[in-house]
């Protein structure tokens, strides 16, 4: 994923779970955030709600490999913009990370 992004040009920071993000100080990252559903520890939606409950709005998108209708209401009930299906598609990724940037405005 990451080789990916910056084969589009976008400048990419990676964390290895979600308490490391929030550990590194990533609630105040500009720009999106990409999760995975399934992470060690905390979900990506659990980050997603963890951060709305904190007031903090980051642009994000959630990929899965196990999506299912429950878990895309859950996502974009907890502030995701997209939830895309594995195996990524790159168009569907680029549009999905444009309109997270046009949102971060």
């Amino acid at each position: 994923m990451r080789a990916l992004l910056e084969s589009l040009d976008f400048a990419v920071q990676d964390y290895c779970s979600a308490l490391d993000f929030l550990n590194r100080g990533g609630k105040s990252v500009r720009g999106c955030l990409l999760l995975d559903l399934h992470m060690p520890g905390m979900s990506g939606i659990d980050l997603l709600e963890h951060m709305q409950a904190e007031g903090v709005i980051i642009p994000s998108i959630v990929i899965t490999g196990r999506g299912d209708p429950i878990s895309r209401e859950r996502a974009l009930k907890s502030g995701a913009l997209a939830l895309i299906d594995k195996p990524v598609s790159e168009e569907a990724l680029f549009a999905a990370i444009t309109r997270a940037f046009e949102f971060a405005r």
